[in-house]
């Protein structure tokens, strides 16, 4: 569960309540408030899901998106976060252990195209990403390897 607080409204401990809990069946990876204008959640979970809530109203977040998607890494490994593109809140990106990497978005998932090199993935970061009107989108990504 993600809970929301007010650190304006904290009483004496243990006496706080949150304003709000997000509902997930398994341990929380991550939860991250979208970059511009915080109007959404983006939540990824032990219980295979990554959850997108609206939170214009704290006290009452819904969820507006649940996407299945594979989050167990093993004992050895960090576990996946989905992050928020820095400049958008229409896109993020998250680790995958399928193979072939892939891009995905809500309506499509297409293959990440010229990934040759062996190994796994770190850490991805956005350098630019390029919409055409032929409904393409180019991504230019920083890949960290190791």
């Amino acid at each position: 569960t993600v809970c929301i607080w007010d650190l304006r409204k904290l009483k004496e401990k243990g006496k706080s309540q949150s304003l709000d809990e997000l509902s997930h069946d398994k341990s929380i990876n991550s939860a991250y408030f979208s970059p511009v204008t915080g109007k959404y959640i983006l939540s990824t979970s032990l219980d295979d899901r990554i959850r997108i809530f609206n939170s214009e109203n704290l006290s009452s977040c819904n969820k507006e998106h649940s996407i299945v998607h594979d989050n167990h890494t093993g004992r050895w490994l960090t576990g996946f976060r989905a992050n928020w593109h820095p400049t958008r809140e229409d896109l993020f990106t998250v680790g995958s252990m399928s193979r072939p990497r892939q891009v995905e978005n809500k309506k499509k998932m297409f293959s990440l195209q010229h990934y040759s090199q062996k190994g796994n993935i770190e850490n991805l970061h956005y350098n630019n990403v390029e919409y055409h009107l032929e409904n393409t989108v180019k991504f230019f990504l920083h890949l960290h390897y190791y």
